[in-house]
């Protein structure tokens, strides 16, 4: 869940600076690892918000490649960096390619 450490962070700072918590405060939760799927069920919340959804959609990128096309070549190598990148994720997952 690091993808939370420095909003939270940033968060910290900001009540800090604002004097709505004290420098002692600040220092106990600024380097406090959070267990949040435990949090979320001490709250009675379903944690599935801040689960991985290991969801791997390359549509937009495919519609974008398709929209603007380059030289026959570059076209091809792009399309095939794009199956390795896919397959790549789908072996991560341990799913067949497609």
């Amino acid at each position: 869940m690091s993808r939370f450490q420095a909003p939270y962070k940033a968060t910290l700072i900001r009540l800090y600076k604002l004097y709505l918590i004290d420098e002692k405060t600040l220092e106990t939760y600024f380097d406090k690892t959070i267990d949040y799927h435990r949090e979320f069920e001490a709250l009675g919340l379903d944690p599935y918000m801040i689960e991985r959804s290991n969801v791997v959609n390359f549509g937009k990128l495919e519609k974008l490649m398709n929209q603007y096309t380059l030289p026959y070549t570059a076209q091809q190598a792009n399309q095939q960096v794009l199956e390795e990148v896919i397959g790549y994720f789908h072996k991560m997952k341990g799913e067949a390619a497609e």
